[in-house]
């Protein structure tokens, strides 16, 4: 029987690093996909900075004020 209890120990450690490994695999995973949203965002909001800036320049550059009228 003690052949038995370390075989039973020894599944029993096999089966909990399996699961160490595919909570580490998982973890990886999410952090990864977190990192990626936040490029994203990031991105995001410097495409939107630009485009602000970008308007706000055309608005007032001197080709489109000379087409606007005053009144």
């Amino acid at each position: 029987t003690l052949r038995s209890q370390l075989l039973l120990l020894h599944n029993q450690l096999l089966y909990e690093r399996y699961k160490r490994e595919q909570h580490a695999v998982r973890n990886r995973r999410l952090l990864r996909r977190i990192i990626n949203a936040t490029a994203l965002e990031e991105q995001n909001n410097a495409m939107a900075s630009f485009t602000i800036v970008a308007t706000n320049m055309s608005f007032f550059s001197p080709a489109s004020l000379q087409t606007r009228t005053l009144t």
